[in-house]
């Protein structure tokens, strides 16, 4: 499946998301049916002053075009662990029959391990990202007056948002993969940057959002969001099965590019 040419260009907000909004990267830009690129036209991170989510990010999802939030954070908990949770107490031992994996670990996390193992949100920090994750859609929800359900078809209307996993996205198409998370890691990060333009998925960085995500990688990973929404909007990204289709809509669904896709 590709992108149709006759449709409108797509808002793209990409959100990287920590339990700190000192730290919850954003990334805002345009994907183009048309050449299948991301264009970045804006980034930093939540706390950069004069209120970025109201001033700058619900502006841009009110826009007037379809708008997707491509979000990197668990959105939802594995059925496993409601079940663990519901009426237990202390010293009592988990319910008969629950796999510890089913507890701690969604479908879409079993999925996505054949290209990366993500952090599971029952079982790690991620936890409290995806608490500020849920507040923070929550609150342009609120500000822009607009319900942002989960998509699940890039046939969507109006404004969306999906789950995405950058590690994902990078692993699956096998782009530049240097270390690049901690602060002098910048070459790793400029090297990840110019995959992006190489590979034709963004277009060239403007100064100032090129200059924020060498500076940090957690500004980086908001773009990389971008690409994973523009794989979804391309739909080339792996749907849930129709088997556990119910299961994903409760706990979430991680969209990340086909293993199989034949680049072009």
């Amino acid at each position: 499946m590709t992108a149709s040419v006759d449709r409108p260009s797509v808002r793209l907000i990409g959100l990287d998301a920590a339990s700190q909004r000192s730290k919850f990267g954003y990334a805002l830009g345009h994907f183009d049916p048309e050449s299948g690129r991301v264009t970045v036209d804006r980034a930093g991170l939540l706390d950069d002053g004069n209120d970025v989510l109201r001033n700058q990010i619900v502006p841009f999802i009110c826009g007037g075009e379809r708008a997707l939030i491509a979000i990197e954070a668990p959105l939802g908990w594995p059925d496993g662990l409601k079940q663990l949770l519901q009426g237990h107490e202390a010293g009592m031992p988990p319910p008969a029959g629950l796999a510890k994996d089913a507890s701690f670990r969604r479908h879409t996390e079993n999925q996505v391990r054949k290209v990366k193992i993500p952090l599971e949100v029952a079982a790690d920090r991620i936890a409290r990202a995806a608490f500020e994750a849920l507040c923070v859609l929550n609150e342009l929800r609120s500000e822009s007056k607009q319900p942002l359900p989960l998509a699940w078809s890039p046939d969507f209307t109006g404004a969306a948002s999906i789950e995405v996993y950058p590690g994902a996205t990078l692993a699956v198409r096998k782009l530049a993969r240097p270390k690049y998370k901690q602060t002098d890691q910048t070459s790793g990060r400029e090297q990840i940057a110019m995959s992006l333009v190489h590979e034709g998925l963004v277009g060239t960085l403007p100064t100032e959002p090129l200059r924020r995500a060498l500076q940090d990688a957690d500004i980086l990973d908001a773009i990389l969001c971008m690409v994973a929404a523009r794989d979804f909007l391309m739909g080339e990204c792996e749907p849930p099965d129709m088997a556990h289709i119910d299961q994903a809509r409760r706990e979430g669904w991680i969209w990340v590019l086909r293993g199989d896709h034949e680049r072009t």
